[in-house]
């Protein structure tokens, strides 16, 4: 700071008078409680005062200075915005045919509350946390320093020019962290007053009072003060104003962003734009401004508005000219936006893939972390995905083999994932690596992404090997059991699904109890999970053998299926015929569910129209049919139309359990009248010539069942008119 040879006494009466209006500006009810007030957004613009979120307005507040106007800019914020809406304007990619901008104005507005403005966080605001301690709790020091330092407040406010300069850098000596500071300038009215100075074109005299700020920040409590009386917006029209004090105004607004509702009003009233339309070319105010950005970014909301002011015009250009490791903000803030599918749209970009693969140093890991995170967003695109595999796969894999950061591990697993599934010669070590990392239980952070990953690599054959050497279903089994995530376990469901169709694996999953964890998931989870968790226990149940005494072990078993019988659900009720498929080819379970009704469940099932009943409806009645009893019972007409439907579809894969259901029913001679009746036989004869020889036995004999009932039913006929005749001559 440049030495003051000045007086107060040099300072105009205008001067003076200038402040003193500018700080009187803040109008101020008295007879009105200040603990615990915060901003809120009021209907008739400006800000309002409440005591909570979404509490009763008091009266309307203006800001610092006279001139200076809030008007919310957010035109979809109105109560009757659906969120179909929002997913319209989003999703729609509204193009302008001249500039092939992307435009959705307002639509963050329309998303749900996020985490970061309604969930109450240990280290997020709440006024209640912030209100005025007792001044009975000061110690004797710092009740000197309290009233220390009124006396030097006074100076602030009542000196002159030079007067208050000099009592702004006194208060360097002082712990302006303390609380008995913060009581000592709330009780003043001192820190609207540094906030008017803050707006001033006086130099000095600003940068001082941003150094004071800056220090008395670090309490929460005065950040908190400062956010309530508006400061947030006082900061930005400063720094767009003349670039003074950047840094140190970047340094408070970090901490005022530290609150939720801060979050919201830089949202609401223009302070993303302000930021937006004013970075200026200087490496180290960009790389403090994008810092602001970033925290600003931890509401959802938020994302949009940056996007939505031009923050990807801006992006790549920076990053393609970036030089230096210390630019970790700009590249979190491009992979935060990148987990937004409009705003991938717009990076389609194979130069910032390159700049990004050259900027990964093997010694950086918080750089590579975001790095990675951003390749990974960037991969979902196909297209840059082949670019990325073919421009940096050398450089992912070397970093993969060196790194033992988890998320560094898990972005370039997800990135290789696709390259791996095409290319088995390489995939074993990454494979191996992955099972790794999922056995390490202090990862469960990631655990997420690389079960997705093995999911999708499960589709090539040496994968599920890996699972059984190193005997991983265990883990497997455990997350199912612990995790709480949808994500997860569906993920692991469909890896168990693939295993179930492998002999050995089957009995490895059912070995550790996987079984019963299955039947657990499809009695009591949601739709998604007891679906994916059915389908595992069917592929189980068939690849092992004589599983008869197995499912008996499992306690209501038999009334789980039938009571899965009247679920509406298609889905459901398609695996729970598929499971019951698999359950009768024991003699044993086919009798108990025979006698506790499922023969009659089935019969009176609706939508059998549908194309995902087709193939199990057939199944289980292929097996159901295998008890004479059965065959009775489901010879009815109903289902007889059902399957000369299926007849018609011509489906290869229906043909087997359909000639076997219907031959089993011919054995019934009343059956065969009901087939006969509803046509079945014409469909029935083209499967004569099928390739499967079973598919022609069946056929041939279900039609020579039926013709031999019309053949004697023909002679009844004829010996009843012959004795008829007889009897009248």
């Amino acid at each position: 700071m440049e030495p003051i040879i000045n007086d107060s006494k040099n300072q105009t009466d205008g001067e003076k008078r200038y402040i003193e209006r500018r700080s009187n500006a803040r109008h101020h009810n008295e007879t009105d409680i200040d603990d615990g007030a915060t901003w809120s957004i009021s209907s008739n613009e400006g800000m309002s005062r409440s005591s909570h979120d979404d509490g009763h307005s008091f009266q309307n507040v203006s800001t610092h200075s006279d001139d200076q106007k809030f008007t919310e800019i957010d035109k979809l914020s109105r109560n009757n915005t659906s969120y179909h809406e929002y997913l319209e304007l989003v999703n729609s990619l509204i193009k302008n045919s001249n500039t092939q901008e992307y435009f959705y104005d307002g639509v963050e507005e329309i998303l749900s509350i996020s985490d970061s403005e309604q969930t109450m966080i240990s280290n997020e605001d709440d006024e209640r946390l912030f209100n005025d301690e007792e001044r009975i709790s000061f110690t004797r020091e710092q009740l000197v320093e309290y009233q220390q330092l009124t006396k030097l407040l006074r100076f602030i406010k009542n000196g002159g020019r030079c007067t208050t300069i000099l009592s702004l850098a006194l208060l360097h000596d002082h712990n302006l962290q303390d609380r008995s500071a913060f009581s000592a300038f709330k009780d003043s009215s001192t820190m609207s007053i540094l906030l008017n100075f803050i707006e001033m074109y006086d130099r000095d005299l600003k940068l001082n009072a941003l150094y004071v700020l800056e220090d008395a920040c670090h309490n929460s409590s005065f950040a908190y003060e400062i956010f309530r009386l508006g400061g947030i917006i006082t900061i930005i029209n400063s720094m767009c104003l003349d670039h003074i004090g950047i840094q140190e105004s970047c340094s408070i607004l970090l901490k005022l962003l530290l609150f939720r509702r801060a979050r919201r009003v830089i949202r609401r009233f223009g302070g993303i734009n302000e930021l937006s339309e004013n970075l200026v070319e200087n490496n180290q105010a960009i790389l403090h401004i994008f810092q602001v950005f970033l925290l600003s970014c931890k509401s959802e909301k938020n994302k949009y508005v940056c996007i939505r002011y031009g923050i990807g015009k801006i992006l790549p250009n920076i990053i393609l000219n970036i030089s230096n490791e210390s630019s970790t903000s700009i590249i979190s803030l491009f992979e935060i936006l990148l987990q937004i599918p409009i705003f991938r749209l717009q990076m389609i970009d194979k130069n910032i893939i390159i700049s990004l693969i050259n900027l990964i140093d093997l010694t950086n890991i918080e750089f590579n972390r975001v790095i990675c995170e951003s390749l990974y967003y960037l991969s979902l695109d196909l297209n840059l995905l082949q670019f990325i595999y073919q421009y940096g796969f050398k450089k992912l894999k070397k970093l993969l083999e060196h790194t033992q950061d988890p998320s560094i591990f898990c972005s370039i697993i997800n990135i290789l994932t696709e390259f791996i599934r095409n290319n088995e010669n390489i995939s074993n070590d990454i494979i191996l690596n992955m099972i790794n990392f999922l056995k390490n239980s202090s990862y469960f952070l990631y655990l997420s992404r690389i079960i997705k990953s093995l999911r999708e690599l499960t589709k090539i054959p040496q994968t599920i090997e890996l699972f059984k050497q190193e005997e991983i279903f265990s883990q497997f089994i455990l997350c199912l059991k612990n995790e709480n995530n949808p994500d997860i376990k569906l993920n692991i469901l469909f890896i168990l699904q693939k295993c179930g169709n492998d002999n050995e694996a089957s009995k490895m999953i059912i070995d550790n109890d996987g079984l019963q964890e299955l039947w657990t998931l499809f009695k009591l989870a949601s739709s998604s999970i007891k679906i994916a968790a059915g389908w595992a226990i069917r592929n189980c149940l068939a690849s092992v053998e004589n599983h008869g005494e197995l499912i008996r072990s499992f306690d209501g078993v038999f009334y789980l299926i039938l009571n899965m019988l009247s679920t509406e659900n298609i889905d459901v009720l398609a695996v729970t015929l598929a499971i019951i498929a698999e359950i009768v080819k024991d003699e044993y379970n086919l009798k108990i569910l025979t006698d506790l009704g499922i023969v009659s469940k089935i019969s009176q099932l609706n939508y059998l129209d549908c194309a995902q009943l087709r193939k199990p409806f057939c199944d289980a009645l292929a097996n159901l049919s295998d008890l004479p009893k059965n065959q009775e019972q489901l010879g009815n007409r109903r289902i007889a139309i059902a399957l000369k439907h299926y007849l018609q579809e011509q489906d290869p894969e229906l043909n087997k359990p359909l000639t076997k259901v219907i031959y089993d029913l011919s054995r019934v001679p009343s059956n065969c009248g009901i087939l006969h009746d509803v046509g079945i036989a014409p469909n029935l004869l083209k499967l004569i010539g099928d390739d499967d020889l079973i598919v022609q036995e069946k056929a041939a004999n279900a039609i020579r069942n039926m013709r031999r009932l019309q053949n004697v039913n023909r002679e009844i006929e004829q010996n009843f008119v012959k004795n008829v005749s007889q009897s009248n001559i």
